[in-house]
């Protein structure tokens, strides 16, 4: 599949057999009260002068809150669901070499679609000239953690929305004579 499997699950993001963890944040002085579950981050972020605005992407060494790699990504102060879109897929695509993603939305979740249609479409993957020595990849399988469960027929429409986009793109990217 040319984009990333994805699930939605309840459980904590540290808890969910993942490679590695996409937090996306709002600027830290709007990030206090999520933050409260992530302990040491905040300061981590405050170090390296993380500003959260929109697409923002860092990845932090925070012991205290989780052993995996975390990758903080910026939704702006009020994320619309394009802003969240945009960054989450942002994430997805940047992130290489871990196959399983996880992805929290502490302070976001209105916005879950978004994030899911974000994680597919950053996560596309042209698989039409392979080399015989494959480079990192991008994750195969994302997981949305939220607080509570989503229609799965919501679900399905984002991975029909993948599967559509992944289609069109590779249409683009294969030469004609291939068709």
């Amino acid at each position: 599949m040319p984009y990333p499997e994805l699930t939605v699950s309840t459980s904590p993001a540290r808890d969910g057999g993942a490679d590695a963890i996409i937090l996306a944040l709002p600027p830290l002085d709007d990030a206090a009260s999520v933050l409260a579950d992530w302990p040491g981050v905040e300061e981590v972020l405050r170090g390296i002068g993380f500003s959260g605005t929109p697409g923002t992407t860092t990845r932090v060494f925070a012991p205290a809150s989780t052993a995996l790699p975390l990758f903080v990504v910026g939704t702006g102060s009020a994320p619309s669901a394009e802003a969240i879109r945009d960054a989450v897929g942002a994430a997805v695509r940047t992130t290489t070499g871990f196959a399983r993603l996880a992805v929290a939305l502490p302070h976001a979740e209105a916005h879950w679609r978004a994030a899911a249609e974000g994680a597919v479409l950053g996560g596309y993957r042209f698989e039409g000239y392979k080399s015989s020595e494959p480079g990192k990849t991008r994750a195969s399988h994302v997981v949305l953690h939220l607080s509570a469960d989503v229609d799965p027929q919501e679900l399905r429409a984002v991975d029909v929305t993948g599967s559509a986009v992944a289609l069109v793109k590779d249409l683009v990217n294969v030469p004609a004579e291939w068709l």
